[in-house]
């Protein structure tokens, strides 16, 4: 008796999952169609941006797992920004982030956090040479974190920043 009412429940919600399916999977029709391609694509320039501050306001705690799952999500987001003068500052501030989690939780997220830093430096260093950005607020915010950059890396030298 009991296998029957299993049986019964587990076809149940296999077809609820598979009404789900066919509701997100069915063909649009023509005019849904040319509306979604007409849409124009999302800017996720806000979106990155809010994932930097979380990721900061999490190094702050000293939560260095959650800094790093914030600025990995602010790295899938920052690549659909449009904005140059955002984009650039943004994406090295979130390797920078992601790097020294990374460095506190060695064992844990898989990344190098040697890599990452010095990605974050070279993109840093492209912000501010970038002909488009020069002598803009970007460019000096780029410059700025450059050389915190260049002082996170001489502290972990120094061993000064241990995990």
């Amino acid at each position: 008796m009991r296998s029957r009412k299993r049986e019964a429940l587990a076809i149940a919600i296999g077809l609820v999952f598979f009404a789900c399916y066919v509701a997100l999977v069915w063909p649009r029709t023509g005019a849904e169609n040319r509306a979604a391609a007409t849409t124009a694509p999302i800017d996720r320039c806000d979106t990155s941006e809010a994932a930097f501050h979380e990721a900061t306001t999490d190094f702050d705690k000293k939560s260095y797992r959650a800094t790093y799952y914030a600025a990995q999500k602010g790295l899938r987001f920052v690549s659909a920004c449009s904005d140059k003068s955002t984009r650039l500052p943004i994406r090295g501030d979130l390797l920078t982030l992601k790097a020294v989690a990374e460095h506190y939780l060695p064992n844990e997220m898989g990344g190098s956090a040697e890599t990452d830093i010095n990605q974050a430096s070279m993109l840093l260093e492209q912000c501010e040479t970038d002909p488009d950005l020069y002598a803009t607020q970007a460019a000096a915010e780029c410059e700025t974190a450059q050389e915190g950059i260049a002082k996170l890396k001489t502290a972990w030298d120094f061993n000064e920043l241990s995990p």
